[in-house]
């Protein structure tokens, strides 16, 4: 009946099964070959097969909780990801701009010594024409300088 073959007592027992269900008694020489199972046995067996049912039924709410948080865990984490990479572009264009700042502060202050050093020696009077009576007073100048 489409079975795999294995044990031939475990097949023969498969098939000859009732269709409703019920219990088929081990015919491997049982106390009670023959008779039909104890009420408590088959109460027994029944709420063995309850409880493997609920503890079934748990596994499979647990499952699906499972799964729900870890697609919850996936959204947040592409989620943080992108936002990484947002992040990540801001800030290299921060630092473009915070380096464009630096060089713009730089050459300003470059500028500044040099005009600094041009108005000392116009004072000190190196830009005068070269005569030898300037000299003194360039000297002069320089000698208050330092």
């Amino acid at each position: 009946m489409g079975r795999p073959e294995g044990d031939g007592k475990r097949a023969q027992l498969l098939d000859s099964a009732p269709l409703d269900g019920g219990f088929v008694p081990d015919q491997g020489g049982a106390a009670n070959s023959g008779a039909a199972p104890s009420p408590d046995m088959l109460s027994t067996v029944q709420a063995q097969c309850q409880e493997v049912r609920s503890v079934m039924q748990q596994n499979v709410d647990q499952m699906l909780t499972n799964m729900s948080k870890a697609s919850a865990l996936e959204a947040s984490s592409s989620e943080l990801a992108a936002n990484a990479r947002a992040f990540q572009a801001g800030a290299r264009g921060v630092r473009k701009q915070m380096w464009w700042n630096n060089l713009k502060m730089k050459v300003a202050i470059g500028v500044a010594l040099l005009l600094l050093l041009l108005a000392i020696l116009w004072w000190a009077g190196a830009f005068e024409g070269g005569g030898n009576a300037d000299k003194s007073a360039v000297g002069r100048r320089l000698g208050l300088l330092f």
